[in-house]
């Protein structure tokens, strides 16, 4: 760095701190080549993007990627939430939050993008998660088209005394016309009206109405009642979740999960079929998660971020305890000098020497999802309504002759709600229902072989046996107990006569139709 600017200098030893903070290695070729590029065009500093127009053209790739990280790094470092929240687009991470930006620019009233902003400054502390930043942008966005709108009047909506009743009908007609011509879907157009129920409700309770404020004057009648948002019909299905046979041979396509991307993400999906949590949680485990209670029955330990529960503890099987005690020897010989207080149960891969940071939750969502794009077509025995010959096997997404529609075969992946779904609505494996996609579901608590029935924190305890039988969690065929997990269903009601095409009652799982005899 001979030769540099003094601030230019500073700044690129506080860039490099940070790299070095979060883990990340630095080229000492492509640093050398930033420094030689700096000096030559004798630049005096490197936060404003413009000032690195020239050097970032004689720059490689590797270099150019270095020094544009560099500057984000030493802008960052001076970021203030009390100067950041006045500005048009602001950078999360002065407010505590992950990278990204929150802009404004889209809101061109002056009263509108005021109130915007101080609502935002108002919602950031109160919530949690990585979608933060994903759920205000898609806030604002909505007060874009509101702008929109508003920009049609001959005062531009610049006045928020002269607003009434008619800018909100002309906003509503917009959207249904937006819908019309395909360039908005139903479910962007309700919740478009539904934030503006919410922003202009708290505009009015945070007092920016009142005289002297950004919005003074604004009429009561400006606002989006309940009765203007459109009715979002729910999923039509039965149930969200696969049915037992399709289970069965996705857990049976477990192992090839386990060669593609390592054994440490096959474990993941299969504590997450094991005890229904979702998948962040499972991938924020920490090494000592397991443990035991005053019987000896195996607990485990995790923290629910979403709710802001910390140290929650949920029986498990000893089918799961043993998978959970493999993984921590495994992680224990590749990080043996790290605390085991620190250490994560599934560490990183990349950044992280010490095993102190645990596998993000996209990057597990990726690999699950080229594994699923990697499985064979999904078939499942069907038993026709009509008198006829029984087919066997059908593929998925295939009509059966006087039957049922078998659910699509293309997987995709969800990160948060759902480990596995497939292409129709709302149809998951695991997700809030806890553990009842890996087993058909029953009115009764979950029992096990045995006769005895388990649910989250208590004891088991003897119980009739359902008249479905269990099916095996994950893929392993000593795993018979099922896991125990958050009831999600009403109990089933009597069971119809056999051979009867009469459906059972709305449950956690479809019931393949009986044939007729």
């Amino acid at each position: 760095m001979y030769g540099l600017a003094p601030l230019v200098t500073a700044q690129l030893l506080a860039a490099l701190q940070q790299r070095t903070r979060s883990s990340t290695r630095t080229s000492e070729k492509a640093l050398r080549l930033v420094c030689e590029k700096l000096r030559l065009h004798h630049v005096a500093t490197i936060i404003p993007a413009s000032a690195l127009d020239a050097p970032l053209r004689d720059l490689d790739r590797n270099a150019r990627t270095l020094l544009a990280c560099l500057a984000r790094h030493a802008h960052r470092a001076l970021l203030n939430p009390e100067t950041e929240k006045v500005k048009d687009v602001r950078d999360l991470v002065a407010f505590g939050r992950p990278g990204g930006s929150l802009p404004f620019t889209g809101i061109s009233q002056g009263w509108l993008r005021e109130a915007a902003k101080r609502r935002a400054v108002e919602e950031l502390p109160r919530r949690r998660g990585r979608g933060v930043g994903g759920s205000l942008r898609t806030c604002v966005h909505s007060l874009a088209r509101l702008s929109e709108t508003l920009r049609l009047r001959e005062d531009g909506g610049q006045i928020p005394g002269a607003l009434g009743r008619a800018d909100i009908e002309a906003l509503l007609n917009r959207l249904g016309c937006q819908q019309n011509a395909g360039t908005l879907t139903h479910p962007s157009r309700v919740m478009t009206c539904r934030h503006l129920t919410l922003v202009l409700s708290r505009i009015r309770a945070m007092g920016l109405t009142r005289p002297g404020g950004p919005a003074a004057g604004l009429p009561d009648d400006f606002t989006v009642s309940t009765s203007d948002i459109p009715y979002l019909p729910g999923h039509a299905g039965p149930s969200r979740d696969l049915p037992p046979q399709i289970m069965r041979q996705l857990c049976d396509q477990l192992p090839a999960l386990e060669r593609q991307h390592g054994v440490s993400i096959g474990t993941i999906v299969e504590l997450v079929i094991d005890t229904g949590r979702r998948p962040d949680e499972i991938c924020a485990l920490a090494w000592d998660c397991l443990t035991r209670d005053s019987d000896g029955f195996p607990v485990l330990i995790y923290d629910n971020h979403k709710a802001g529960r910390m140290g929650r503890r949920l029986p498990v099987t000893e089918a799961t305890a043993t998978l959970i005690t493999g993984q921590q020897q495994r992680t224990r010989g590749r990080y043996p000098a790290t605390p085991l207080d620190e250490l994560r149960l599934f560490p990183a891969l990349q950044r992280n020497p010490g095993g102190r940071k645990p596998v993000a939750g996209p990057g597990l969502a990726g690999r699950h999802r080229a594994w699923a794009g990697s499985l064979p077509r999904c078939c499942w025995p069907t038993a026709p309504s009509s008198p006829g010959p029984r087919s066997p096997c059908m593929p998925a997404g295939t009509p059966t002759p006087g039957g049922t529609l078998l659910p699509a075969s293309r997987l995709t992946c969800c990160a948060n709600s759902s480990i596995i779904s497939i292409s129709t609505p709302r149809a998951s494996i695991t997700g809030s229902a806890g553990n009842a996609a890996a087993r058909p579901s029953t009115g009764s608590p979950p029992c096990s072989p045995a006769g005895t029935a388990t649910g989250s924190g208590t004891r088991p305890r003897r119980c009739r046996t359902p008249s479905t039988p269990a099916m095996p969690s994950a893929r392993s065929p000593s795993r018979s107990a099922a896991a125990p997990s958050r009831p999600t269903s009403r109990p089933a009601a009597t069971p119809a006569p056999t051979g009867s095409a009469a459906p059972a009652a709305t449950t956690s799982a479809p019931t393949p139709p009986t044939s007729r005899t």
